[in-house]
């Protein structure tokens, strides 16, 4: 299986390689063999070169197997270089929001902190890390970033941002998360209503229904 697994993640196919080993992994029906198959790529997470350590802490994302793989996240989060290492930080931020452990938490905020842009210059890793806390009960901590961002940030920002937090929290959550922001932000979002509504309808939950 060892061999297999290495073999898929080094083909050049049509198919991309983590989704191909996230099929393989869900057709097994042995407990036994997927036990052995998340086993194999927990070690390739912790010890393979950085594009399999990405392909495997990806895969270890899809199939929801954070908890299982709590120290191999963890491993990852201690010795990565957030300057040298950018391709791991999705893939963990996902999975420490999953975790939601203090240390993955203070994990998503050390990435907030760095890839923090100035003013309207976007950052993705810092989008990302917001996305990644506001989907825990943490998010909270995250309140001013989240302000930077929606004030700093285009209209098509707002409106997607907006749509993904109702999306992913509970009405009071949006309601609380409103009266924390800037009044002439809120007053923005207001305006932007019916565009946040139907990409919240048309995207976030459409893609649920997928």
């Amino acid at each position: 299986m060892k061999e297999r697994i290495f073999r898929v993640l080094h083909e050049v196919a049509e198919c991309e390689p983590i989704y191909q080993l996230e099929s393989e992994y869900r057709r097994l029906t042995n407990k036994s063999e997927k036990d052995t198959f998340l086993s194999i790529i927990k070690s390739i997470a912790n010890e393979g070169t950085k594009k399999e350590r990405f392909a495997c802490l990806t895969i270890i994302e899809m199939i929801d197997k954070a908890a299982e793989s709590e120290n191999v996240i963890k491993n990852n989060v201690e010795t990565i270089n957030l300057k040298e290492d950018e391709l791991l930080i999705s893939p963990l931020l996902t999975l420490c929001a999953a975790l939601s452990k203090d240390w993955a938490i203070t994990f998503i905020q050390n990435v907030m902190k760095l890839f923090k842009p100035n003013f309207k210059e976007y950052s993705y890793y810092y989008d990302i890390a917001i996305r990644s806390i506001i989907t825990t009960p943490h998010w909270r901590s995250a309140i001013e970033e989240i302000n930077f961002a929606l004030t700093n940030f285009d209209k098509d920002y707002i409106i997607d941002f907006i749509a993904y937090f109702k999306w992913k929290k509970e009405v009071l959550d949006y309601k609380e998360l409103l009266n924390q922001i800037d009044v002439g932000l809120k007053q923005k979002i207001d305006k932007l209503k019916l565009d946040i509504d139907s990409r919240y309808l048309n995207h976030y939950l459409a893609f649920v229904k997928r």
